[in-house]
């Protein structure tokens, strides 16, 4: 059966202490207030493990699920001092699983490393976020189908459930370099991927985020219109990865038909040197941006053109649609002709449509100018 939640990962990273709970809580509780837009949406939270047990235990929620960034292959209990397995992390509550990210690869994490990790993740019912990707030295070698071709096939087998891993592909010669894949490097990665499993086939499984790896992106780069380029050229869910200040830019990729927005989030920007949070939304802004999006939801409707309720409550079709009147007084047995007629507001008598049909028909009794008219039709 195809999944047709869209997701919104966000790794935290080596970020958070327990009194982080308060931005999760807020999320949380505008969630319950915003059924409809996630109602197929789903907002997956990876934190660090000393998070996961407290925010479990604290966070009820059926729109928010926890997750962490990696974990030990080991199955059982061992002596891996330091080290946490799958199965410590699925009791403390995380439902997701970051595996295979590129800083830890770059530390000398394996494809068959990767693999027993997710063997294990998988046997405690854990859902993979697989990350994929290659480096610029393998991009500029043309190594990179050969590269990702070996990290899919190394770290995943056939009788693995596809349904419960996610892959994230992400080039990371382009990561914070402004190195920016050209259209033939995306179409070729994702016939890749497809080729190597059909189930990345369905607009559901792959999403594809146009993203200017810049920090602040200046209005200039942002280059919302290829996401009219990638909808035309592909048929993959389509989103908008922002690092431009403000929430402007997130409404127009809205507009234009983004289904997935990531976005940086920051508790405050008032003291903090880190370049992120120049670009990132706080709590307020958040809240305000969503309240924009569902607003803008209602505002562009369903395609189909037809009276509204309202239109039909208030009589407005009869009061802005137009009927045909008699420019003159007419006599009873007149034959009407086009020279006796003219189409104005209200829709009174003969619809405005059957102007053609009114021709050579006579009139049933005295008529006076502009007075509704009374034929057979």
């Amino acid at each position: 059966m195809t999944n047709k939640l869209k997701y919104f990962i966000g790794n935290w990273k080596m970020f958070g202490d327990f009194g982080s709970f308060k931005i999760v809580h807020r999320v949380n509780q505008f969630s319950k207030q915003s059924k409809t837009l996630y109602k197929k949406k789903k907002i997956i939270l990876c934190v660090p493990n000393t998070l996961i047990s407290f925010f479990s235990e604290k966070l009820k929620s059926k729109f928010i699920s926890l997750g962490v960034q990696n974990c030990h292959y080991h199955q059982g209990y061992g002596p891996f001092t330091g080290s946490v397995n799958a199965s410590m992390l699925k009791n403390a509550g995380a439902e997701y699983i970051i595996l295979g990210h590129s800083e830890n690869r770059s530390e000398g994490e394996t494809n068959q490393l990767i693999k027993k990790k997710i063997v294990s993740a998988l046997n405690q019912k854990l859902n993979v976020i697989f990350c994929i990707g290659e480096s610029f030295y393998e991009k500029k070698r043309n190594k990179t189908f050969s590269v990702l071709r070996k990290q899919i096939k190394s770290s995943l087998e056939k009788n693995f459930n596809l349904n419960k891993i996610i892959i994230a592909y992400e080039p990371i010669w382009s990561i914070g370099t402004n190195k920016i894949p050209k259209m033939n490097d995306l179409k070729n990665t994702i016939k890749f991927i497809q080729k190597e499993n059909k189930v990345y086939k369905s607009k559901n499984k792959l999403a594809i985020l146009q993203c200017t790896s810049s920090y602040p992106t200046i209005d200039e780069e942002v280059n919302l219109a290829v996401i009219e380029t990638l909808k035309k050229s592909t048929n993959l869910t389509i989103g908008y990865s922002h690092h431009n200040t403000g929430s402007l830019a997130l409404l127009a990729a809205y507009t234009l038909g983004a289904e997935i927005l990531e976005f940086h989030f920051t508790d405050k920007r008032e003291g903090k040197k880190f370049r992120d949070h120049k670009i990132s939304l706080t709590n307020k802004e958040t809240k305000i941006l969503i309240k924009q999006i569902l607003k803008l939801k209602k505002i562009f409707g369903n395609k189909i053109k037809k009276p509204t309720k309202n239109e039909i409550k208030s009589n407005n079709i009869t009061s802005f649609r137009r009927a045909m009147y008699p420019i003159k007084d007419l006599k009873r047995g007149h034959k009407i002709n086009k020279n006796d007629l003219i189409c104005l507001r209200p829709n009174h008598g003969v619809d405005a449509r059957n102007f053609k049909k009114l021709i050579g028909k006579r009139i049933l009794k005295n008529t006076k100018k502009l007075q509704r008219l009374k034929v057979n039709l």
